[in-house]
């Protein structure tokens, strides 16, 4: 999701219309609200088109959290180990 503030929003944007939709679906316990929300959703993002997304790297990293402390996932896929330490 492409939240104003959210973690995987590179391209900084920001749409409070979409922001509050975004919330009101994550708190529906109805059905048809959580479908109404994801509808509104999902017309601006297709209005918007906040990103175009060229490339994936289709990287996928499991560490087990047990052994591993200080491990953040980053929208690039950039490795930072530079935090990290072995628990």
């Amino acid at each position: 999701m492409v939240k104003s503030h959210g973690v995987w929003n590179g391209s900084k944007y920001a749409n409070p219309a979409l922001d509050a939709a975004a919330d009101a679906y994550d708190a529906a316990t109805d059905p048809a609200e959580r479908k109404k929300q994801a509808e509104i959703i999902a017309r601006a993002l297709h209005e918007d088109v906040p990103v175009i997304i060229t490339v994936w790297s289709g990287a996928v990293r499991a560490y087990r959290s047990d052994r591993v402390r200080g491990l953040r996932a980053h929208p690039s896929a950039f490795l930072d180990l530079t935090t990290v330490s072995r628990a």
